[in-house]
C-alpha cells in the first residue's frame, strides 16, 4: 500500500486488505453461500453430535462460525475422498454384497 488508507476510496483499500492478506496467510478470499436445510429434530440432534465430536477431533470450536466452517470443510473432504463402495458399506451396511468386492 503506497497510500494511506485513509486516502483510499473503501473499494480500493479493501481489494488492497484482501489481497495483502492473502499474500500474508496464503488462503484466497471466497464469496459465501448460505448452504443450509430444515430436518426433523432427531437428525439435527444427531448433526450436532457430529459437529461436536469434529470439533473435538480437530480441535476447533463449532459454536464459532469460524469452527463450524472448518468442521464442514473437513465431513466434505473426509466424504469426497471415501470410494463410492466403501461410502455405501459405511451407511447401508452390506448391499449386494459389497463388501466381499472392497
Amino acid at each position: 500500500m503506497d497510500r494511506q488508507a485513509a486516502d483510499l476510496p473503501e473499494r480500493q483499500l479493501k481489494a488492497e486488505v484482501d489481497a495483502l492478506m492473502e499474500k500474508k496467510t496464503g488462503i484466497v478470499k471466497e464469496k459465501f453461500r448460505y448452504w443450509g436445510e430444515a430436518v426433523p429434530e432427531s437428525i439435527a440432534d444427531q448433526l450436532d453430535e457430529m459437529m461436536a465430536k469434529i470439533g473435538r477431533v480437530l480441535q476447533v470450536v463449532v459454536s464459532e462460525r469460524s469452527g463450524r466452517i472448518t468442521a464442514l470443510e473437513a465431513l466434505a473432504a473426509m466424504i469426497l475422498n471415501i470410494p463410492d463402495e466403501h461410502l455405501k458399506v459405511g451407511t447401508m451396511g452390506d448391499v449386494d454384497g459389497a463388501a466381499a468386492k472392497v
